[in-house]
């Protein structure tokens, strides 16, 4: 279309001093005769557009010239660059060229300050092409089939109407309305395969904001006051505000932190190299672990639900009485057959690609309890097992 060509040479001479009307005209495959009637046509409608004869001529623009007219403020134009540059990151594999038009239109004075990447640091190839073709599916609001793993394994294929894609938990799900549970779902993208996009067009639709940002749960919270051993100086750096070195280089440090099982699991990934120091109550809790493992146990498998506790192993001789006055629950992993995977890597991520692999083997698992026993309190190089309860 003619307008597009305008816009095209307009955008190109952003880019350039100086360019040819014969290599526009090769560009746009239409004589030079009509790229002198564009030149005219954009000179007429107000831009600072001009020809020069000879050799070293060609067709420019002015060369302070930028796309000023509009109506939005520099703090707009920095703000739609910046949102550009981050929103780069979910195109995962594709270049965005829009940021490079946008940039080009608005002139120079961008600076390249934020980026952002929300995928693994491991291959992530499949997942890009599940993200892109859910793009698409979504925009054209096009039904999709795929398989999906549920939280025991087992695959199932899905029809759904695609909605949203939402990032939350350091992961990428799918939000629709799923035609099988007749409800809308979350569907974990790293759990999606054999995506297919079918010509069906879809009849549900979404309003507004599907991860409601308001806290459902008013957490009480503890003051503790740990000591960590100088081996763990980077994590302190990294999680703690508040805190001061001893003379032997540890650490005192203070926080508040919600009063329950998690915060006793977090205390527990410092492994030896932490001591709570107060609350007494948060050191009797600690008082009869076994060692200093922490385990993240699965159990009470319901559908696609399932029950997580962690903790640590106690000695048998805990005080049931303790487990009643701090409101601790005791958990006992059934004896039985269990096939163990040994990973090594983040504490994260390495963990959620390892489960990416066991769901997809044939493993004739029980479901009567899963868990992950964390040997060391290494984020980036940790040391995991992974036990999953066999028939």
């Amino acid at each position: 279309m003619k307008i597009n060509r305008l816009f095209e040479i307009v955008y190109l001479l952003l880019q350039k001093d100086r360019i040819t009307a014969s290599e526009l005209a090769d560009r746009f495959e239409v004589s030079t005769r009509t790229i002198y009637r564009d030149v005219d046509m954009l000179s007429s409608a107000g831009i600072p557009i001009y020809m020069n004869k000879g050799r070293g001529g060609g067709i420019s623009l002015l060369p302070d010239f930028v796309l000023d007219k509009s109506v939005l403020t520099e703090e707009d134009k920095e703000n739609i660059l910046s949102s550009l540059s981050a929103f780069k990151s979910v195109d995962l594999r594709e270049k965005n060229k829009l940021l490079e038009k946008f940039t080009s239109i608005f002139g120079e004075s961008y600076i390249d300050w934020i980026e952002v990447d929300f995928s693994s640091w491991s291959n992530q190839n499949d997942q890009a092409d599940i993200f892109k073709n859910l793009k698409n599916a979504i925009c054209k609001r096009k039904l999709v089939t795929f398989i999906y793993s549920n939280s025991k394994g087992n695959k199932e294929e899905r029809y759904v109407e695609p909605l949203k894609l939402c990032f939350k938990g350091e992961a990428w799900y799918l939000y629709g309305y799923c035609r099988k549970r007749q409800d809308y779902r979350f569907f974990k993208l790293m759990r999606v395969k054999d995506l297919k996009i079918t010509e069906e067009v879809i009849e549900h639709t979404t309003y507004g904001q599907v991860l409601h940002e308001e806290n459902k749960y008013v957490e009480k919270l503890v003051h503790l006051k740990l000591h960590i051993d100088k081996q763990m100086a980077y994590r302190v750096y990294d999680e703690f505000e508040d805190y001061k070195k001893t003379e032997d280089e540890d650490f005192i440090v203070e926080i508040d932190l919600p009063d329950d099982q998690w915060t006793l699991y977090y205390i527990s990934t410092f492994g030896p190299y932490c001591e709570v120091l107060e609350p007494k109550e948060v050191r009797e809790k600690l008082k009869n672990r076994v060692n200093d493992f922490s385990i993240g146990l699965y159990s009470d498998y319901a559908g696609e639900n399932y029950l997580v506790t962690v903790g640590n192993e106690v000695s048998s001789e805990e005080d049931d009485k303790l487990i009643k006055n701090y409101n601790l629950t005791k958990k006992i992993i059934p004896a039985g057959k269990y096939a163990r995977f040994s990973i090594r890597g983040n504490m994260v991520t390495a963990v959620a690609e390892a489960w990416q692999q066991i769901w997809e083997m044939n493993l004739d698992r029980s479901f009567v309890a899963d868990f992950e026993e964390y040997k060391n309190a290494e984020i980036d190089d940790a040391e995991i097992d992974i036990y999953v309860a066999l028939k």
